[in-house]
């Protein structure tokens, strides 16, 4: 049976919980011979076996880790149903060598997430971990370098987008993809109330995100 999940990349930053999260529509191919939807345990282990490196660039290794991913799913109408859940735990160390911390958290860089539906409702963006080396910026713009914090948003888009429909994420037997959602349509009884995910787009410009629970 399809459905819509909500998936949460749990990490922590000096000691502060952090999350991003997405969400999926997930479907058998029905072009399959034998069409397979993907459970929220097996999305929360494509999460792992995509996304944790790249996330990991982003995290320092004295006081940062990668936490865990968490899937839940959502029952349509909302509160139908039981939600499903699963979790991976990884509980790994950042991988990005830092001295000292010279900026502060709320400085972070922006994925947007483009659909085909230009209304507000179909639009979404992805907040990456927090910029900790002034030196990657050149005033409020980031520094165009592989190795630097705008390189590790080149690698996590590239990453992200096998969660696109049609990824290498999807086996021929799935229908899965990342996708926005809509809470207010989908409480409203409006359809649609999600958008295909149909590119990424790495902003050179930083950004300032206060509310770093709340993605």
């Amino acid at each position: 049976m399809a459905y819509v999940a909500k998936a949460s990349c749990n990490y922590t930053v000096k000691g502060q919980p952090m999350v991003a999260t997405y969400h999926f529509f997930l479907d058998g191919n029905s072009g399959s011979t034998t069409p397979h939807t993907t459970s929220v345990a097996e999305l929360a282990g494509k999460l792992n076996t995509f996304l944790t490196t790249p996330l990991k660039a982003f995290l320092a290794s004295v006081d940062s880790t990668l936490d865990n991913y968490t899937v839940v799913s959502l029952p349509h109408p909302l509160g139908s149903g039981t939600p499903d859940q699963a979790a991976v735990q990884v509980n790994a160390a950042g991988s990005l060598g830092l001295a000292a911390q010279d900026t502060p958290k709320p400085l972070c860089g922006l994925i947007r997430l483009h659909t085909g539906t230009a209304a507000r409702y179909g639009r979404g963006r992805s907040f990456m971990p927090p910029l900790r080396i002034s030196d990657d910026l050149n005033g409020d713009v980031f520094r165009v370098a592989t190795t630097r914090y705008r390189g590790h948003m080149d690698d996590f888009k590239a990453q992200l987008d096998h969660l696109t429909r049609g990824g290498s994420a999807w086996s021929s037997s799935e229908d899965g993809r990342l996708v926005v959602y809509s809470r207010t349509r989908d409480q409203a009884g409006v359809t649609p109330y999600f958008f295909d995910v149909t590119s990424t787009e790495p902003r050179d410009q930083v950004h300032w995100l206060e509310r770093r629970q709340v993605f």
